[in-house]
C-alpha cells in the first residue's frame, strides 16, 4: 500500500518540479472504461500525432486508491516515457456532504464527477489548457487546435451541446426561466477588482438570446468533452469559475444545469470577456439504420440512447475536430466501418431544424420528463420514457449521414487497439491489499 503512495507522491514531485505554459488535462475515475478512454487519447496523441505537450490525468484521491496496481504502475512508466502525470484533483468542495432533498445522493455523485474537469483546469499549473473527457477522440492534433483563431483571439473555445430534452429526473424540476433570471440576478461587483483585459472584442461573443434560443426546449447549451482556456487571459473568468464549482452557487449550478458544461461559458459572460463557442452545432454518429426518402441513409440510433456526438472543426474546412461518447472500445459498438456521420450545420440551423420537427409532431416536453419525488433515481430514466423515444426516433430519424473518411477510420481503427490493449493492462480485480479499502493519507499537489 505504501509502496503504491509513494509511487504517485514521486510522479506529483516529479511534476512539480517541471512547469510548461501549455499542456493538456484529462479527468479520469477509477473504471475501465475511464482507464481505456485516457490511454488511447494518450497514446493517439503521442504516437498518432507526434505532439509533445505534457498531459495530466486528474482523479480524486479515493479514485486513485481504486485502480488496479497494474494501472499504477503504467502510469509510472507513462510519466517517464511520455511525460504524463497523475494528479490529485483537491476535494475542497462547499458542499462536503449531500443536499438534505437528494435522498439517494445520486444528485451529489454527480456533483463530485461533473466538477472534476473545472477542479482540474483550476489547479493545473498549465496556463494554455486543453481539456479533453477520457471519451473524447480527438482528429485534429492539439498542436494545431492551440493555433485556432477563434482561441488565438478570445481565450476559449466552447462547444455547442446537443438540442436535446432529456433532463435527469432524480434532479430539482427543469426550469427553462432559471438560467436567464440567474444571469440577469448575478452580483458582478465583486470581481470588478480582477484584471480584466481580454474584453476587446466583446460585440462578437454569442448573444444571450442565441445562447438561449433553445432552452425552452432543451437544457443543454454547451458540450464540455473538449474546451480550450487560456488562464492568464480570463483571470476574472476563472475566479468565477471558482465560484460556480465549489462555492455559493454551486448547489443552484449544478441543479438547474447539467454538470459542468455551462459554467464555462457562464463564467466568461458573467465577466464581461470574450469568449467564443465553435462555428458549427454539434452533429452526430451512429449507425445508418433505414434509407430516406432520397435514398441516403440516416442516422438513429438505438431504443435508448441518442446518436454520440462528433464536432466540426472551426472555420471553413470540413475537417472533424473530435467525437465523444467514446467509452469502452473506442465508439465501435456496432463496428467501425458501419458508422456515419451527420452533415455539417451552423447552431441556428440546428435549432430551427429541431424546432420546426417539434412544432410538427405537437411534441410537449413535460410529457417526455418524468417526475418521481426529488432526490430519487431508483434506476429512472427519463430517456427511457415513451415521450422520449418516439422524440429521438422521428428527430433522428431525419438526420441524413455520409461515411466516414479512410483517414478518419484509420484514427477510429487506432483508437480501438490502443482501448483493447489499456483493457488486458486494468485486469480484472481491484488491488488486494486490504488497506487500498480505507481512506489513505492526503498527498497534497
Amino acid at each position: 500500500m505504501m509502496l503504491y503512495l509513494l509511487l504517485i507522491i514521486i510522479m506529483i514531485i516529479r511534476c512539480a518540479s517541471t512547469s510548461s505554459d501549455k499542456g493538456i488535462i484529462i479527468p479520469m475515475g477509477y473504471s475501465k472504461a475511464h482507464f481505456t478512454g485516457a490511454w488511447a487519447s494518450i497514446h493517439i496523441i503521442r504516437n498518432y500525432y507526434n505532439c509533445s505537450l505534457p498531459i495530466e490525468l486528474w482523479s480524486y484521491e479515493d479514485e486513485i486508491e481504486l485502480l488496479p496496481s497494474s494501472v499504477i504502475d503504467k502510469l509510472s512508466l507513462l510519466h517517464d516515457e511520455k511525460d504524463v502525470s497523475l494528479k490529485v484533483i483537491p476535494k475542497i468542495h462547499k458542499l462536503k456532504i449531500k443536499p438534505v432533498w437528494d435522498i439517494e445522493g445520486e444528485w451529489y455523485l454527480d456533483y463530485i464527477r461533473f466538477s472534476s474537469m473545472p477542479l482540474a483546469l483550476i489547479h493545473t499549473q498549465f496556463q494554455q489548457v486543453l481539456a479533453i473527457d477520457v471519451d473524447t477522440l480527438l482528429f485534429i492534433n492539439p498542436d494545431i487546435l492551440f493555433q485556432n483563431n477563434k482561441y488565438q483571439e478570445t481565450g476559449t473555445l466552447y462547444l455547442w451541446d446537443k438540442v436535446l430534452n432529456w433532463w435527469p429526473v432524480w434532479y430539482p424540476q427543469y426550469d427553462s426561466k432559471w438560467l436567464s433570471q440567474f444571469l440577469l440576478n448575478f452580483d458582478k461587483s465583486k470581481y470588478q477588482s480582477i484584471d480584466n483585459h481580454n474584453n476587446h472584442l466583446l460585440q462578437n461573443n454569442p448573444k444571450l438570446d442565441d445562447l438561449l434560443s433553445s432552452i425552452h426546449i432543451s437544457p443543454h447549451i454547451a458540450d464540455s468533452s473538449l474546451l480550450l482556456f487560456n488562464k492568464l487571459k480570463n483571470k476574472r473568468t476563472l475566479e468565477i469559475l471558482k465560484d460556480l464549482t465549489y462555492g455559493e452557487y454551486s448547489e443552484n449550478i449544478y441543479s438547474y444545469t447539467y454538470g459542468d458544461k455551462e459554467t464555462y461559458w457562464i463564467a466568461s459572460y458573467l465577466a464581461d470577456s470574450n469568449f467564443a463557442f465553435n462555428d458549427w452545432g454539434v452533429a452526430h454518429y451512429s449507425l445508418p439504420t433505414t434509407i430516406g426518402k432520397n435514398g441516403h441513409p440516416i442516422c438513429k440510433g438505438d431504443d435508448y440512447k441518442e446518436p454520440g456526438s462528433v464536432h466540426y472543426y472551426p472555420g471553413q474546412s470540413m475537417k472533424i475536430l473530435s467525437m465523444n461518447e467514446c467509452k469502452g472500445y473506442g465508439c465501435v459498438k456496432f463496428g467501425l466501418r458501419r458508422l456515419r456521420i451527420s452533415k455539417r450545420l451552423n447552431r441556428s440551423q440546428h435549432v430551427n431544424t429541431m424546432i420546426k420537427y417539434m412544432k410538427q409532431i405537437n411534441f410537449n416536453l413535460s410529457l417526455s420528463i418524468r417526475k418521481p419525488p426529488l432526490g430519487v433515481k431508483s434506476s429512472v430514466d427519463g430517456r427511457k420514457s415513451i415521450g422520449v423515444k418516439h422524440y429521438h426516433q422521428y428527430w433522428y430519424n431525419n438526420i441524413k449521414c455520409d461515411k466516414f473518411a479512410l483517414k478518419e477510420f484509420e484514427l477510429l481503427i487506432k483508437h480501438r487497439e490502443y482501448a483493447m490493449e489499456a483493457g488486458k493492462l486494468y485486469g480484472r480485480k481491484m488491488r488486494s491489499d486490504k488497506k487500498a479499502k480505507t481512506k489513505p493519507k492526503s498527498i497534497k499537489i
